[in-house]
C-alpha cells in the first residue's frame, strides 16, 4: 500500500502567507486549479491516482484560503473595477446625477401637488359648497359691537348654582343655562331660582345622552320630554338647545330644527370642567373672546364662581356688555358660515358663501 504524505500544519499556513496574486487571470487559474483538483480526488479510481493529486488538492484549497481571506475583498475588486471601461463608469455617474436630480423633482412636485390642494379645499367657493351639505349649529354671532353671551352647562351637581346666581346678579348680568332634564327633577328649585333671576333657562337634552346615536324620532323625543320639564317649572318653554357632549351630525340638527328650535355650541370654551385654576380659566376666557362670542362654563365646576367674577370685569373694562343667547342670536333669515358663525342673510361673510336659513313655520314642541 502507498502511504499518503501529508503536508504539515506550519508548511501550508506558510505557503498560505506567500502566496500572492497580482492579475484576474492567476485568480481565475487558481481556482481552475481547485476545481480539476478537487474533482480528480473525489473521483478517485486508483490509490496511485489519488496519491499523484494530493499536493494538487492541498494547493487548490491554499489557493481558495487566499483568495477569501486576502484577494477578493482588496485587490481583486480593485482589478475588475480597474478593466471596468471609463464610458461604463460616466453613464453611471449620469445615471446617479439624473435619479438625484429626479428624486428632487419628485419631491418638489409632491409639495406643490399639496399646496395647491390646500389652497383649493379652503377656497371660499369649495367651503361654502361644504357648508351648504352639512347643517351645522350656531357658535357665534356676527356682531359689529362688543357683546358676548355667558352660557352655563347643568348636568350634574348643583353647589354653585345660587353663588352664580349672585355674581351675575352683582354686575346685572343675564346668562342662558341649559339644564338636563333629569338635573330638573333632582333641583327644580334651582331651576327656579334662575328663572326668577332673570335668566334664561334652555334645554341640554333630558338624559345627557349622546344624540348621534339616536334616530331622528328619539332625538325629538329626548328634546320634548326637556321642555316639558323645564316648562312645568318656569312656565316657559326652552327655544334653544346645546347638544349634550357638544356631539351632532345632520340628523341631530335637522331633528331640532324640525321642532322650530335652535342647536347651540360656543366659540370660547373656559374648560372649567378640567378643575383649571381660576386665574388660567380667566385667560382662556378673556385672551379669546371677541364681539358676537358665545362662552361656555359648568354650573359645579370647581373654580368656575372664583374666575367668573374677574372675568365680567376684565371684560366689562375692555368696552364688552351681555345678552342672553336668545338674544343674541339673528331672527332668521340668516346664514352660517363653515366656522359656526351667524351672518344676517343680507351680510354674509364675503368670503363664504353660506346657505340661507329660512324662517321656519310655527311649530310648538310636543309636550
Amino acid at each position: 500500500m502507498f502511504a499518503m504524505k501529508r503536508v504539515p500544519e506550519e508548511q501550508r499556513k506558510e505557503s498560505v502567507n506567500n502566496q500572492r496574486f497580482s492579475s484576474t487571470s492567476e485568480v481565475m487559474a487558481a481556482m481552475e486549479t481547485i476545481r480539476i483538483g478537487t474533482s480528480k480526488i473525489i473521483n478517485v479510481k486508483t490509490r496511485s491516482y489519488g496519491i499523484s493529486n494530493q499536493n494538487l488538492f492541498w494547493k487548490g484549497l491554499i489557493v481558495m484560503r487566499h483568495f477569501v481571506i486576502h484577494l477578493a475583498p482588496k485587490q481583486w475588486f480593485r482589478t475588475l473595477k480597474a478593466n471596468i471601461p471609463k464610458r461604463r463608469r460616466c453613464e453611471k455617474k449620469r445615471s446617479k446625477i439624473f435619479i438625484f436630480k429626479r428624486n428632487w423633482l419628485t419631491a418638489i412636485a409632491c409639495c406643490a401637488a399639496a399646496c395647491i390642494m390646500f389652497a383649493i379645499v379652503n377656497h371660499p367657493a369649495i367651503v361654502g359648497a361644504s357648508a351648504t351639505t352639512r347643517q351645522l349649529p350656531i357658535y357665534s354671532v356676527e356682531r359689529e359691537y362688543k357683546v358676548c353671551s355667558l352660557s352655563f352647562d347643568a348636568a350634574w351637581g348643583n353647589e354653585d348654582t345660587q353663588q352664580l346666581i349672585d355674581i351675575l346678579r352683582k354686575h346685572h348680568i343675564k346668562a342662558t343655562f341649559f339644564v338636563v332634564g333629569a338635573w330638573v327633577d333632582k333641583y327644580p328649585e334651582s331651576v327656579k331660582a334662575l328663572s326668577d333671576a332673570g335668566h334664561e333657562v334652555m334645554n341640554h337634552s333630558d338624559s345627557h345622552a349622546h344624540m348621534t346615536k339616536l334616530s331622528k324620532e328619539e332625538i325629538i323625543a329626548d328634546v320634548q320630554s326637556c321642555n316639558t320639564k323645564i316648562e312645568a317649572v318656569t312656565g316657559v318653554c326652552p327655544t334653544l338647545i346645546r347638544p349634550p357632549y357638544g356631539e351632532y351630525d345632520d340628523n341631530v340638527i335637522t331633528a331640532i330644527r324640525s321642532i322650530g328650535m335652535e342647536p347651540i355650541q360656543w366659540d370660547v370654551d373656559s374648560l372649567d370642567w378640567k378643575d383649571l385654576s381660576a386665574s388660567e380659566i380667566t385667560r382662556r376666557v378673556t385672551e379669546h373672546v371677541e364681539p358676537g362670542s358665545i362662552v361656555l362654563f359648568h354650573n359645579a365646576a370647581l373654580h368656575t364662581p372664583e374666575a367668573l367674577n374677574g372675568i365680567i370685569q376684565t371684560l366689562i373694562q375692555n368696552g364688552y356688555s351681555f345678552l342672553p343667547i336668545s338674544e343674541l342670536i339673528l331672527d332668521a333669515p340668516y346664514t352660517i358660515d363653515h366656522t359656526g358663525r351667524q351672518f344676517p342673510s343680507s351680510s354674509a361673510a364675503p368670503s363664504s358663501p353660506v346657505p340661507t336659513i329660512s324662517p321656519s313655520p310655527s311649530v310648538s314642541p310636543v309636550h
